[in-house]
């Protein structure tokens, strides 16, 4: 984008001169301004919608009886948001914080299926198949939420993700009018890719709230 900007100021002076440039310039920073203001006030509508409503300790949390457990889109590489929030649901459901599992991602590979690699490895940690349901069509944090409500109904909700992406997903909650709360399950341990998923949250929060 910075290339093509370049190459398009360079022709501009070429053809229009100096002062068709910088009015170019202006224009340009205008609408960078605007944008960037318009990101910062549509990240403080998430937060300020999920204040007080994330939580990480499992004694502070309140029941509900479903756990929605997003999906990462994993593939064969490790996956460290893959095994935090399947450890948070564990945890939430042997706390009895949660009744039943309802689990929301997409199956991206023809031999990699995250949904039922996401089944499969709550099976193996002791939890009954009857108390877990699975979407397969989760392809985003807001359609696996409209999936959830459209086979759960009114119950009440605990979302299962990390927190920068539970804020979002509050916020989606809301827009549906599901009683949801969230667990914040544990953050990525590298840095670059707390920057990098920063980055990201705050586009794709702009996009959750125009």
């Amino acid at each position: 984008m910075i290339i093509l900007s370049l190459i398009f100021l360079r022709w501009l002076y070429r053809v229009a001169g100096k002062k068709a440039v910088l009015r170019a310039l202006a224009a340009i920073a205008v609408v960078v301004v605007f944008v960037f203001f318009l990101v910062i006030h549509c990240d403080k509508i998430v937060r300020q919608r999920a204040e007080g409503r994330c939580y990480t300790e499992l004694d502070e949390i309140p029941a509900a009886e479903w756990g929605v457990l997003l999906g990462t889109g994993r593939n064969h590489r490790p996956n460290e948001y893959y095994d935090a929030r399947l450890s948070s649901t564990i945890a939430l459901y042997k706390a009895q914080k949660i009744t039943g599992i309802f689990i929301s991602a997409e199956n991206l590979y023809e031999d990699y299926h995250e949904a039922d690699s996401m089944y499969a490895a709550l099976i193996r940690a002791g939890i009954p198949a009857i108390h877990i349901l699975c979407d397969k069509q989760g392809v985003d944090t807001y359609r696996s939420l409209c999936h959830a409500k459209k086979q759960l109904g009114a119950a009440t909700y605990t979302l299962i993700s990390q927190h920068f992406h539970n804020e979002r997903a509050l916020y989606y909650a809301d827009d549906l009018q599901m009683n949801a709360i969230a667990f914040d399950a544990a953050p990525n341990s590298k840095w670059y890719k707390r920057w990098r998923d920063f980055l990201r949250e705050k586009l794709a929060r702009l996009k959750a709230v125009l």
